[in-house]
């Protein structure tokens, strides 16, 4: 596991993030064994739950919580798919769409 965040090695820091590099393996194996007609047909909610999702939480966002993640967040930009927090500051926008090729 990988210690993200600007923690001094050793200790943790406010903003401590773990990766699962298992987990995010997984997701991006499941992933490409998904047929293209799979891929095209998979709706905007389908894909942040089967894909975005596990794939934040991989990467060590606490996506079960509204302090890590929030979802559908509007933004001075727009809405934004995902916000991601720390320390209840948004810091990353994360913006989903479906799976297509068109």
């Amino acid at each position: 596991m990988t210690n993200h965040g600007g923690a001094q090695k050793g200790k943790p820091g406010p903003y401590r993030a773990q990766v699962r590099e298992d987990a995010l393996i997984k997701t991006i194996r499941r992933y490409r064994r998904l047929s293209q007609d799979r891929r095209d047909g998979m709706t905007e909610q389908e894909t942040c739950t089967k894909l975005v999702l596990p794939m934040l939480k991989a990467l060590g966002w606490d996506a079960e919580s509204i302090d890590g993640v929030r979802e559908q967040h509007r933004t001075a930009y727009g809405p934004s798919g995902y916000e991601l927090l720390t320390g209840g500051v948004p810091r990353v926008v994360v913006e989903t769409k479906r799976l297509s090729n068109s």
